[in-house]
């Protein structure tokens, strides 16, 4: 496989950053504890490429964090994080494609990436991971210490696992919305079924204060019809049939 990623790339900047670091910080992903669900994807990369290291990175405006990662030297594995003037992630994210590099000594785009040196990254792949509204948000990829000739099947290993992680970030992002919704409605319709009651509650206690006093037959006629409206005898079937709208 060619090699895959240039400077004349690099021009493309992110044109649209603003909005795709606001999806990266919707998704909850960022400075999140480590998972098991996004770990199986880093164990499978390295496991089926035979890659030393594999990561899930998230980019943000100017770090990289590792949601996942297998094979990093301490302490960045304590970390959790690099500056991106450490990443070769980012330029997947700006070139909006994958980024294939065999040996990253000899590629203008990262030779002079400290990485290259300090933590020893010479062979990279990788490919887009996206918010559920489709920035992407960051990469999956695998990188080797030594020069490494990439082939289709890697990067079509690569390109399927990201596609599962896209769809477990987006099973997640549903589900939050879910729960979100949930607590909106159980709040409102407390507060509903509040303003319902305490009206009721102050017209059913005037009608018993009014049957403390001797009324006239048109009078008790007025009280009977008021409550055979309500179609309850009492302050509590009122009460009841008011938490029964509101489902409270």
């Amino acid at each position: 496989m060619k090699e895959c990623g240039s400077l004349s790339y690099w021009s493309n900047l992110d044109e649209d950053a603003t909005s795709r670091l606001e999806a990266l910080r919707d998704t909850g992903l960022l400075d999140s504890a480590p998972e098991g669900a996004f770990d199986r994807f880093t164990k499978l990369v390295s496991k089926l490429l035979g890659a030393p290291v594999a990561l899930v990175t998230l980019i943000d405006a100017n770090r990289q964090f590792f949601k996942s990662s297998v094979g990093l030297l301490e302490p960045v594995a304590a970390q959790r994080e690099t500056p991106l003037s450490y990443s070769f992630c980012q330029y997947v994210v700006s070139m909006r494609q994958p980024l294939v590099v065999m040996n990253a000594q000899e590629h203008a785009l990262v030779q002079d990436n400290p990485a290259v040196r300090e933590l020893g990254l010479t062979a990279y792949a990788g490919v887009p991971v996206h918010a559920p509204d489709g920035h992407i948000i960051g990469a999956l990829c695998a990188i080797d210490h030594g020069p490494r000739q990439w082939n289709e099947q890697d990067l079509e290993v690569l390109t399927d696992l990201a596609a599962a992680l896209d769809a477990e970030i987006a099973l997640r992002a549903a589900k939050r919305e879910a729960e979100a919704a949930s607590k909106a409605k159980s709040a409102f319709l407390s507060a509903m079924s509040h303003e319902l009651r305490t009206p009721l509650s102050g017209v059913l206690g005037a009608m018993d204060l009014l049957d403390l006093e001797p009324l006239t037959q048109g009078q008790l006629g007025y009280v009977d019809a008021a409550r055979e409206i309500g179609s309850v005898p009492s302050r509590g079937g009122l009460s009841r049939r008011a938490n029964g709208v509101t489902g409270v």
